[in-house]
């Protein structure tokens, strides 16, 4: 697909560079020359590529406020929880860290049942008496 994305060549030139867009088993594909709205699924830098996707329900990489390694004790952060277990939860917040190949990686973070406060309820509360949440 021709998104009008260009990358440097040798010499300093521009090279135009297609998304690659996979055909989808049992749907006709696009005609060629056709207009059609994509999104970026994945970019690979190094071989000069990226992939593209008619849906727009991909996954897109969250903003990084903080590094692992600069929290201290008492910051304040937000999240939005990911995973609920009878234990407390996992969250998903705007922090990384440091991976073994040098990459930056995301963190989740465990809240244990015992600091949510009591007015909030899970999925995995037991209802005690009816009507309860």
């Amino acid at each position: 697909v021709d998104c009008g994305v260009v990358r440097k060549g040798k010499g300093g030139s521009e090279i135009p560079v297609n998304g690659r867009l996979r055909a989808s088993k049992g749907k006709e594909p696009e005609a060629i020359g056709a207009k059609v709205v994509v999104y970026v699924k994945r970019v690979k830098p190094g071989n000069g590529r990226f992939e593209v996707v008619l849906s727009s329900q991909v996954k897109t990489r969250r903003h990084v406020e903080r590094k692992l390694e600069d929290l201290e004790v008492g910051d304040a952060i937000s999240g939005d929880i990911v995973h609920l277990f009878p234990g407390g939860a996992f969250v998903d917040v705007p922090v990384d860290r440091r991976g073994k190949n040098g990459k930056r990686k995301p963190v989740l973070a465990l809240m244990r049942r015992s600091e949510f406060l009591p007015e909030w309820s899970s999925d995995i509360d037991y209802v005690l008496k009816e009507g309860q949440k």
